[in-house]
């Protein structure tokens, strides 16, 4: 009798150890994209971002003469958890008419919204040029030396 105790004692407790063991973890924190992005490129001109609470905003960047012309102005929704990827989408900040008044550049997008992706420390985006689509990818500024 005193070794059915034991018995059933030893496996209450391992049950209740493997039930311990399938508990699922929390998610980790969501990333703080707010930052400077950069395209890591050889290229002649290539993209920088800034990131604020709301605010996503990307520029062609000549190094050369440190000129920038803007690429895509738009809103930023941040990530409510770290489930990866991230993806959101941005509504352009400008009107077609704010746009040819003010950025007279050609390669500033005229796109309505844009789809953004965030996963492994990347931040990747579609560019369309004419027909072309291309694909980028920023790192955190820092992270890019």
């Amino acid at each position: 009798m005193k070794r059915a105790r034991i018995a059933l004692a030893l496996a209450v407790l391992t049950v209740l150890a493997l039930a311990s063991c399938g508990e699922k973890k929390a998610p980790p924190p969501p990333p703080d994209l707010t930052g400077d992005w950069v395209q890591p490129s050889g290229d002649e001109w290539y993209h920088i971002a800034t990131i604020t609470e709301d605010t996503i905003e990307i520029w062609w960047y000549l190094p050369a003469s440190d000129k920038r012309e803007l690429y895509w102005s738009g809103t930023f929704t941040p990530p409510t958890d770290g489930k990866e990827p991230y993806e959101w989408t941005s509504a352009n900040h400008y009107t077609e008419g704010q746009l040819n008044a003010t950025y007279h550049f050609n390669r500033t997008s005229r796109e309505e919204t844009k789809t953004f992706t965030y996963q492994d420390g990347k931040l990747s985006y579609n560019v369309t040029a004419g027909h072309l689509r291309l694909g980028y990818s920023l790192v955190r500024a820092e992270d890019a030396s």
